[in-house]
């Protein structure tokens, strides 16, 4: 697999995550308005979600690409 699309799964992987978080923490699926609301900090391997500046929540992710050394 080419490092763009390992990078592009990875990046799909977490917004997919860091919005199911929120979508949980609402109850619905969050509008463009409400995701503004969030303030998303990213670390290498986690993001930590808050929302008016309680936290939310943390996403822990990894990806593998199924590539063996």
């Amino acid at each position: 697999m080419t490092e763009k699309n390992v990078l592009l799964k990875m990046t799909m992987e977490k917004a997919r995550m860091i919005n199911e978080l929120i979508t949980k923490f609402l109850g619905h699926e969050p509008s463009w308005a409400e995701k503004k609301q969030f303030h998303i900090m990213s670390r290498l391997g986690e993001s930590i979600i808050y929302h008016q500046g309680h936290l939310v929540g943390t996403v822990k992710y990894e990806f593998d690409d199924g590539y063996i050394m």
